[in-house]
């Protein structure tokens, strides 16, 4: 069986929410878990951003949606627990809230990773040589 890490990547675009005393709205963010498919058990956490940290654009008193293609970025996320190794797995995005602004996701991808890729083509190609 040949093993291949895999990378999540998903296109993010938040902007922080300030309040009626131009004071941001903290604690809003996302998490993202895999759990196993049979159980729903949560085998690992393995993405976490919260507030300015998740931000992509300027903070702004009002309600908040991505305009330009600059208002998003690219999370990527590499799967290499050996734990899901054989498994199939959920992937759980949750959003926390507070009463603040708009969170979008988009382009949700899982994807063997490049460097994972490449290697097992190294392998390969060593293999046939000997």
């Amino acid at each position: 069986m040949v093993h291949v890490d895999l990378v999540l990547s998903f296109a993010v675009s938040y902007a922080l929410r300030l309040n009626d005393s131009g004071e941001e709205i903290l604690g809003e963010g996302i998490d993202v878990y895999i759990a196993g498919l049979c159980n729903q058990s949560i085998v690992s956490h393995v993405y976490s951003k919260y507030a300015g940290d998740l931000a992509t654009a300027a903070s702004t008193s009002m309600s908040w949606q991505p305009t330009a293609s600059s208002d998003w970025r690219i999370e990527t996320v590499a799967l290499s627990d050996p734990s899901l190794v054989g498994q199939s797995v959920t992937v759980l995005f949750t959003a926390t809230g507070n009463k603040g602004n708009n969170m979008f996701l988009d382009n949700i991808q899982i994807a063997p990773s490049s460097t994972s890729v490449a290697s097992q083509l190294e392998g390969w190609a060593t293999e046939l040589l000997h």
